[in-house]
């Protein structure tokens, strides 16, 4: 039976995807098809058409990712301009005064926060140097540690994906390959972590003003806003395969952290 009021001729949908059964349908299919429909009354049985065979798609498939569920930050990766660098935040913060020049790290303390990754996936490569920190104020032989870690089922930090560590000896931006190769999935929750080793005080990064972070839930007790989780721990001098359990909670200033994109 024909869509209500419809022409019954189908110039492109039915006529590009007739060949297809539901099983065997894409995403792809669905945009490459739609593609170069114009948004415009004239089209509007094709556009029909085409919402209806995806949707019969999703249904067959059992995907319901952006239909039943919000969007997220996944939807968004910054665009990369002609001549300029772009980096995706993993410490993701809501703008206003958002750089600081005096974001001093806990030592021994290892912090995390949660990121969703953006569509596209992002990934981290040994031999590519694209995790990226500012130091304002170096300190001799020092290091810093990003490590990106899975999602728990209790949605809290988990296991060790890759470590980038930096030698902030040396002040401005800086990059770091990883130390093992990962995919990062789009739509997927991650948690960006950092240390400053035990024993080391001196260096100080470019961060994110506690006011301009993103929240990440509220304190049952007072309502405080919290901001990321730590490990509890006081002495370390890596970050651990397992993020400690169960996490603190905090809300003061962090590191900007970035993905450097290509």
């Amino acid at each position: 039976m024909p869509l209500p009021d419809a022409d019954k001729r189908s110039p492109r949908v039915y006529t590009n995807l007739q060949n297809l059964d539901l099983d065997n349908v894409t995403f792809a299919n669905v945009q490459s098809t739609g593609n170069p429909i114009n948004v415009e009354e004239v089209n509007e049985d094709e556009l029909r058409r085409l919402v209806l065979v995806n949707l019969a798609r999703l249904v067959c498939e059992g995907e319901w990712n952006g239909l039943l569920t919000a969007a997220t930050s996944a939807d968004y990766l910054p665009a990369k301009i002609t001549g300029q660098g772009t980096s995706f935040p993993f410490v993701p913060y809501n703008g206003g005064s958002a750089d600081v020049t005096n974001f001093n790290a806990s030592e021994g303390n290892y912090y995390a926060s949660p990121f969703v990754a953006p569509d596209g996936d992002l990934a981290l490569e040994t031999g590519t140097a694209t995790c990226q920190i500012n130091v304002q104020t170096p300190e001799t032989s020092g290091t810093f540690f990003v490590g990106i870690y899975s999602n728990g089922s209790d949605n809290a930090p988990d296991s060790l994906l890759s470590t980038a560590e930096f030698d902030v000896a040396s002040s401005g931006l800086l990059t770091s390959a990883w130390s093992d190769a990962v995919t990062l999935s789009g739509g997927t929750t991650y948690w960006c972590a950092w240390l400053q080793p035990n024993g080391q005080t001196g260096v100080q990064l470019q961060g994110v003003d506690a006011g301009d972070c993103r929240i990440i839930l509220f304190d049952d007790d007072d309502m405080a806003s919290k901001t990321h989780v730590g490990g509890g721990s006081t002495s370390s001098s890596t970050l651990p395969a397992s993020f400690a359990s169960p996490v603190s909670l905090y809300s003061s200033r962090q590191p900007k952290i970035g993905f450097k994109v290509a």
